[in-house]
């Protein structure tokens, strides 16, 4: 069995899986009307997937402003992290998170307990990091297949957007023909052996 945070994180990854077919979440702009201007959230996602921090505010029910947060924002074509939000007073789920002027804003599912209780006090904000791990690979093989399209098809080829999700990617780019089965081959043998590579320091 699952214990409560691993049971709680498979059933984010489920959500996430729907959210990727359309059936995101959508966060209420006039929410942020009430955010305190004064300070800012320091993102320290590159560095912990886990942080203690100060819970700045807690908005419209749903809402969670951290002094410091692990959790990505979208960006890129690169997927959110999801992830907990906790204190001996309450747990969250953090569902969707935006960026708004100096704040990094989390949507959250309360689990149990009040977030009011917590403000101005210390939480501790949990990436799901394995989710994040897959997103970080899939992230690296966009590179893989730009460098491998490039290779087989020519310089003139660029990237035009891309999805980096953990359970997918998607990489969009311009070029003038079909490309023939012989090509095809030829970029995947590029990338399966990209993939395989030491990684460079």
């Amino acid at each position: 069995d699952l214990d409560p945070f691993s049971a709680l994180m498979e059933e984010q990854r489920t959500r996430a899986r729907g959210a990727s077919k359309g059936e995101g979440h959508q966060l209420a702009t006039g929410a942020f009307a009430i955010l305190s201007r004064a300070g800012e959230s320091r993102f320290v996602g590159y560095e912990e997937v886990e942080t203690e921090t100060t819970l700045d505010q807690f908005i419209d029910g749903k809402y969670i402003v951290l002094a410091r947060t692990p959790f990505y924002v979208e960006a890129g074509g690169q997927v959110d992290d999801l992830g907990v939000i906790e204190s001996p007073d309450f747990l969250a789920e953090v569902v969707d998170s935006v960026r708004q002027e100096s704040r990094i804003v989390h949507e959250v599912k309360i689990v149990r307990g009040d977030p009011r209780a917590a403000v101005g006090k210390r939480v501790i904000a949990r990436v799901d990091g394995l989710r994040r791990r897959d997103t970080e690979r899939n992230h690296s093989a966009t590179h893989l297949v730009h460098e491998a399209l490039r290779s087989v098809l020519g310089t003139h080829l660029h990237q035009q957007g891309s999805l980096v999700a953990p359970d997918r990617l998607r990489f969009d780019f311009n070029h003038f023909e079909r490309i023939t089965p012989d090509q095809l081959r030829a970029i995947e043998e590029i990338v399966i052996q990209g993939e395989g590579a030491p990684a460079h320091s």
